[in-house]
């Protein structure tokens, strides 16, 4: 294939991921179909096909790209604090996913599909590329436990996964808050740090120290990632 083709080939397909990616924020991942798409773009259905065979395979593209783009996003907005603690990175990277899950629907409904959602089934290949970018993203985290040093039975990796999996929980039940009495994500993270002995103190100084440093239109920019 040539330079040029390649590159026609590559614009055709940012297209066609930019596309579902706006209708997956509409619709949810269950609600994307390729025939929608195709007919936005003005692709015949077999045009389309030889792209993507199903719509299971161009959600897996893009749960790998949605979250290969996140971890290269917070690495970068934490590269801002490079000199602050391992408390206050840690508390960085809680904010950075309550602003992304809002900033970027459809990013955090392709995240939830991976997590959370068993209907679409991932093996072989595709199945260890979606779980080494999930590594990467939560490796990030886990570097900031385990520099805490955190007195726990528990190792750095299940803290981390007790974490996330929480904070992604109580994320998704926000559509009902204005029907249940909904945790606020911050004091839920506030809750399992003070669980695992981190002292009240500590997390006083570490909020007030974010909220000198912190610039809201820098997280905006990090966490909008849908056209990215």
């Amino acid at each position: 294939m040539s330079l040029r083709s390649k590159q026609y080939r590559q614009e055709r397909m940012n297209r066609l991921h930019h596309t579902a990616r706006r209708h997956i924020a509409e619709k949810g991942v269950q609600g994307l179909q390729l025939k929608e798409i195709a007919k936005e773009l003005g692709y015949t259905a077999p045009a389309l096909y030889r792209y993507y065979p199903s719509k299971e395979a161009l959600i897996v593209d893009l749960q790998k790209e949605t979250l290969h783009t996140m971890h290269r996003s917070i690495q970068n907005f934490l590269a801002h604090f490079d000199s602050c603690s391992p408390l206050i990175k840690l508390l960085l990277c809680t904010q950075f996913y309550i602003a992304y899950a809002n900033n970027s629907p459809a990013s955090f409904a392709l995240n939830n599909s991976v997590f959370s959602s068993t209907s679409i089934i991932i093996e072989g290949e595709d199945r260890q590329a979606i779980i080494q970018a999930m590594n990467q993203v939560l490796v990030v985290i886990q570097e900031q436990i385990q520099l805490l040093d955190i007195q726990d039975s528990l190792s750095a990796f299940s803290l981390t996964m007790s974490l996330w999996s929480a904070l992604h929980g109580v994320l998704l039940t926000k559509k009902y808050q204005h029907d249940f009495a909904i945790p606020c994500p911050h004091h839920l993270v506030r809750t399992l740090l003070l669980g695992w002995g981190i002292a009240k103190s500590d997390l006083m100084e570490a909020q007030k120290q974010i909220e000198l440093l912190f610039d809201d239109t820098w997280l905006t920019s990090c966490t909008s990632l849908d056209t990215k």
